[in-house]
This record gives structure tokens, C-alpha cells and sequence, in this order.
């Protein structure tokens, strides 16, 4: 086996505030003295930073981190006084830090190494695993609503007989299908409507459509069919607001024609359907 050569490498950091002392890896430089070049590696997304520092300019920080791989391409390492280099001289020389107190370079440390590729491989999985570590988020969408309802109306041996799938209801100017039709006295039409969705604009926009379909059919249905949505509210905190806003619009275009069914109260609901439903 080939002896193992000796490089050079430094953390880049950062740090928000020095007295929390809180910092997060975001790059890992190089210099490798036998190749006679220098390297450096960063996450490809920074969405880790976003999640543990909200008011972090993202945009700021990956256009410094391009900046430093184009310095760092460009740099030219002389043979002759290489090895008298450290790698603190060289960022000391290439690299200026755009903010002393929230982006910095570790103190250098010396390694060993056969391979470039691999050392940064392994370095990259390493240092930029919790980048890419993050819980995946199950969005509770409307495919999730109707498996939620089958599922319940399934463990209480629902007659299926009893329930009407895509159901149609002729509007002023086209029609609209309801995901199911049930009857108790009047016609339930059910519809899955999920607002868990990560952009408020969409969730504005998902109930300005509904409310135009609300519009088109409330005279129609009234007195012979009721709606009952079964509705998730959205995951992410912030955009609840917006979520009430939208419930608000459905309201507008007649709240005595539907009934809002969260998703908590889907298994009480189904009991219900169960319990009610005839042909």
C-alpha cells in the first residue's frame, strides 16, 4: 500500500452569536500539499440553517459559499515554498469573512490521506449529514383524507352498498363531483379538502375555488343535499392564519349548506356515517 500523505483542512462555521455559542458546519476547506491544489465542500442546500435560525439570509450565505469555491479554483499554490504553506496562511491570503462575528474557518488541522476524493466523501457525509437528516414531512392531503375516512368506515364494517362514490352535482355552468354521497334524510355529499399545504397563497387560492363552486351549486343543493368537508388544517404554524381566512371565504358563499369535519373528528364522523347512512 501506497504511504499515506499529509493534508490540511479547516471547518467553516456559522455562528450567529458568540455569547449562545451557536454554530452549525457549512463548508470544509482543503489543502493538499502533494497535489498542489486546494478544495473546498459545502451542503448543497442550507435549509438546516433555516429551521434552527429563521432570520438567516440564505441567499447571502450560498452566494458567499460560490464566491469561495471560485476563489479557491483560482488559487495558485508555488512548488517551491508549498510545503513551508500552511493552510491558515492561505485563508489568511484568499479569504476575507463577509461578518467577523457570524462566518468563520476553524483553527486548520493536519490529516492523512491515499485519496482526495474519498477524504471529501467521507468529510462530506460526515460534517453535512444533518443537512439531510430531517424528518420527511407526510402532508395530509387529500388522498390521505380518503384513506382516513375508508379506513374507519372499513374497521366498522360499513355496508359499502350505502355509499355513493363521485357524485355529481349539475352547476350553473358545468358540473361539480363530490368525492361520496351518503343519505340521511337529505343527501350528505362528503369531499376531502385539504389546506395543508406549505404556501399561503395556495391555501387563498384553494378556497377562492371552492367558494366559485359553493356559488355555483348553493342554490341547487339547498334543502336536498348538505356537504360535509373533511378538512386538514395545515401543518406549518404560520400559515393557520390563513387557514382560518379561508374557512371564512367558504363561509361567504353559505355556511348553511356545508359542515367543516377536521380531520380529528374524521373517526366520529365515519361512526356516524355508519351508524345513519340508508339507501
Amino acid at each position: 500500500m501506497k504511504p499515506q500523505k499529509t493534508y490540511y483542512y479547516s471547518i467553516l462555521r456559522y455562528c450567529p452569536s458568540y455569547a449562545l455559542g451557536e454554530r452549525v458546519n457549512i463548508g470544509v476547506f482543503y489543502l493538499f500539499p502533494d497535489e498542489q491544489k486546494a478544495d473546498i465542500i459545502f451542503p448543497s442546500t442550507l435549509a438546516r440553517l433555516s429551521d434552527l435560525f429563521p432570520t438567516v439570509k440564505i441567499h447571502d450565505i450560498k452566494k458567499y459559499l460560490h464566491e469561495l469555491e471560485a476563489i479557491t479554483k483560482s488559487i495558485k499554490l508555488n512548488p517551491s515554498t508549498l510545503f513551508d504553506l500552511t493552510a491558515q496562511n492561505v485563508i489568511e491570503e484568499h479569504f476575507g469573512m463577509p461578518n467577523a462575528t457570524s462566518i468563520f474557518f476553524d483553527v486548520p488541522t493536519l490529516g492523512l490521506y491515499h485519496n482526495t476524493a474519498l477524504v471529501k466523501k467521507e468529510d462530506y457525509e460526515f460534517y453535512f449529514k444533518p443537512y439531510y437528516n430531517k424528518t420527511k414531512r407526510t402532508p395530509h392531503d387529500e388522498p390521505y383524507l380518503r384513506s382516513l375516512f375508508e379506513k374507519k368506515l372499513t374497521l366498522n364494517k360499513f355496508n359499502k352498498d350505502f355509499l355513493t362514490k363521485h357524485h355529481v352535482i349539475k352547476a350553473k355552468r358545468g358540473e361539480i363531483k363530490f368525492e361520496y354521497m351518503w343519505k340521511n334524510g337529505l343527501c350528505r355529499l362528503v369531499q376531502p379538502l385539504s389546506f395543508d399545504l406549505t404556501d399561503a397563497a395556495s391555501i387563498q387560492n384553494k378556497s377562492h375555488l371552492w367558494f366559485g363552486k359553493l356559488s355555483q351549486i348553493k342554490e341547487t343543493i339547498e334543502g336536498i343535499y348538505h356537504i360535509d368537508f373533511l378538512v386538514a388544517k395545515p401543518q406549518k404554524k404560520e400559515n393557520l392564519k390563513k387557514y382560518e381566512e379561508a374557512i371564512d371565504t367558504l363561509k361567504d358563499a353559505g355556511e348553511n349548506i356545508f359542515n367543516i369535519i377536521d380531520e380529528i373528528d374524521i373517526e366520529e364522523y365515519a361512526s356516524k356515517v355508519v351508524e345513519k347512512a340508508h339507501l
